[in-house]
């Protein structure tokens, strides 16, 4: 398992190994991964570079959110950061799973749960053994308080254009898009569309972004 699950093509070795060495009747473990989305406030992390120990490098900060609109970030964050509950964009049956089917588009659709301002799509993902098991077993890579529990695979973060303004009950929606890189297999090319629907109000066109895990 890699960053946002699928970086360096780390599920192809599982996809290999599973097909080669399971005996007949036998179980991949874990046998269910689902990658999961949220939305993000990230103040702290942009608002920084306004005041640096009394010196004012705004001039940084837009360098740096410039950087963020096109590298996704693989950082650990908060539970208190999230103006969302999670939903499930994409689920992968690990027992069945081909290597095409690690190359997708999957739609998501995420309800603000407090007014506030969203900056990024904060995405993690579970894993599950289910399988065989006499308890079923689960792991999550999302967002932790206490850094002692937090795991290698920290959060992979997409940075929206502009950010929102949101109210409780708005909706952000869209489709993500993950393809593997031409150029280098073991990196991912990832197109978010995606659109901000209010209470109140129209939808706003669709934007699209485009990031590059490499």
């Amino acid at each position: 398992m890699g960053y946002f699950l699928l970086y360096e093509s780390m599920m192809d070795s599982v996809v290999y190994a599973r097909d080669k060495y399971l005996a007949p009747g036998g179980v991949c473990m874990p046998d269910k991964m689902v990658m999961k989305v949220a939305l993000l406030n990230d103040d702290q992390r942009l608002n920084f570079w306004d005041d640096v120990y009394g010196f004012d490098m705004k001039h940084i900060k837009n360098k740096v959110r410039a950087r963020y609109l096109k590298d996704p970030m693989v950082e650990h964050y908060e539970p208190r950061q999230l103006v969302s509950k999670a939903v499930n964009f994409k689920e992968f049956d690990c027992q069945r799973l081909a290597v095409k089917d690690l190359e997708f588009s999957a739609p998501f659709k995420v309800w603000a749960s407090q007014a506030g301002r969203c900056d990024a799509l904060c995405t993690w993902f579970d894993t599950h053994f289910l399988s065989g098991c006499d308890s079923p077993v689960s792991f999550s890579t999302g967002p932790v308080t206490n850094m002692d529990e937090a795991t290698h695979w920290k959060q992979t973060t997409f940075y929206l254009e502009g950010g929102l303004e949101l109210k409780e009950g708005d909706v952000v929606e869209g489709v993500v898009h993950c393809h593997r890189a031409k150029n280098n297999l073991r990196h991912l090319d990832v197109v978010i569309e995606w659109a901000h629907v209010p209470t109140e109000g129209p939808r706003t066109p669709t934007k699209h972004q485009a990031f590059e895990l490499h």
